[in-house]
């Protein structure tokens, strides 16, 4: 009689295994014997394919098949006893190896154990199902959309006879933008006003977005004279800016038509704060009218992550061809943070709840394109991705989602309710 384990012998000349447990008896052919005999014989050594077909079927010839079948039949016998086990040796043969058992202080540990490896596999899927739902979740989504703004490359930039920093917002995925691809718009006529400045550049599917701050000062923006200008990705625009800008505050004396409504919160508690944000954003090109878009942003915080987010366009052109085509959305906002170099961007995910596009009664050819990008807002933007760049008691820097993706420093402003 051969002790295997605490809990199994093994009878080479019966040809069997008892279970020491229950005194059960389990029946060897004479090949499972010898096989079993020979690996116990060199245990925690390995037996080749040769000296087992030797010892389970000696002075016979017979296929190395009949070997793996009596391994298998084996394994299957030996199955309740976890402590023995069966290797297999790539190329090299078998091994049979047996482990020390756990101290048997009572059944209750024995028993436990299947219910502990179905614990186990339970905390596995709970796992698998909470990465599938992060995976699709709002705060996943928004993140991986805000992980393709890489970080800032600062240059310079030149307007008239100031210079001032410009800091290049980078996407993955795409060339380094450089600094001329802004630089070659502006001629050298000085600008008086522009003493010094921090300007931002973003490229997008249309062109070249650029927001900029004069008198910006230790982080600090006034929000006075504030500068959004896109120019078309492939055109050079011969921008004379004391000309443009005399043209811009002409169009900015106008009648304004856009104005943001108080966003209905009957839901809310406690005293509300709406801080509003007002830009305007030129689109200038060759041999075309300019283009502006008063755009103007309202939150009102449910707390410090959420809340009602509404946003209005209203586009026109320098001549008044084009009746103001006029866009609003509102819908619920989710915010959300991520570090962008040593800073802070905030995420605003919004999920738009109303639509409204005022249809204009006259579009002039140069406004075409932007009516057809608010059209297709109308139709198809169910969910839209804000980001704030920066923020102080005066002003903001937004990535608005228009036009692709559009820079606009806005003045900041705040009503209590």
């Amino acid at each position: 009689m051969v002790t295997l384990s605490p809990t199994l012998d093994f009878d080479p000349q019966g040809a069997s295994l008892i279970d020491k447990r229950t005194g059960e008896t389990i029946a060897l052919t004479f090949s499972e014997a010898a096989v079993l005999a020979a690996l116990w014989e060199k245990r925690d050594d390995i037996c080749t394919k040769e000296e087992l077909l030797t010892a389970g079927w000696p002075d016979r010839v017979v296929a190395a098949s009949s070997l793996l079948q009596c391994i298998s039949l084996l394994r299957k016998k030996l199955q309740p006893f976890p402590e023995v086990e069966l290797k297999t040796l790539a190329r090299r043969g078998y091994q049979l190896s047996v482990r020390e058992l756990a101290p048997a202080g009572d059944a209750i540990e024995s028993a436990a154990r299947p219910w502990r490896a179905y614990l186990s596999v339970g905390a596995v899927l709970v796992c698998l199902l909470g990465l599938v739902a992060w995976y699709h979740s709002d705060f996943h989504q928004v993140l991986k959309h805000s992980q393709e703004l890489d970080g800032f490359r600062t240059k310079s930039l030149t307007i008239g006879t100031a210079r001032g920093a410009f800091q290049i917002l980078e996407q993955k995925g795409q060339d380094h933008p450089r600094a001329t691809s802004w630089q070659r718009h502006f001629t050298d006529t000085a600008v008086p006003h522009f003493n010094q400045f921090k300007a931002v550049g973003l490229t997008s599917d249309y062109g070249h977005s650029m927001a900029l701050c004069p008198d910006f000062h230790l982080g600090h923006c006034p929000g006075e004279g504030l500068l959004n200008i896109t120019f078309p990705a492939n055109e050079r625009v011969q921008l004379d800016l004391p000309a443009f800008l005399d043209l811009a505050e002409a169009m900015e004396e106008r009648i304004r038509y856009n104005r943001i409504q108080l966003p209905k919160a009957p839901d809310f508690q406690g005293k509300l704060v709406e801080q509003i944000y007002q830009g305007d954003l030129y689109f200038p090109a060759n041999d075309r009218l300019l283009i502006r878009t008063d755009h103007a942003l309202s939150l009102v915080y449910r707390d410090k992550d959420s809340g009602v987010l509404s946003a209005s366009f209203c586009v026109t052109d320098q001549d008044c061809i084009t009746s103001p085509i006029k866009y609003r959305i509102e819908g619920s906002f989710k915010r959300y943070e991520r570090t962008l170099d040593d800073g802070v961007m905030e995420v605003f995910h919004v999920s738009v709840t109303d639509k409204q596009l005022f249809t204009p009664e006259r579009v002039s050819p140069s406004a075409l394109i932007f009516y057809r990008e608010l059209r297709r807002h109308s139709l198809s933007e169910d969910e839209l991705v804000f980001y704030r760049l920066h923020q102080d008691a005066e002003s903001a820097l937004w990535i608005l989602p228009y036009m692709g993706q559009t820079l606009a420093w806005m003045k900041r402003s705040e009503l209590k309710m």
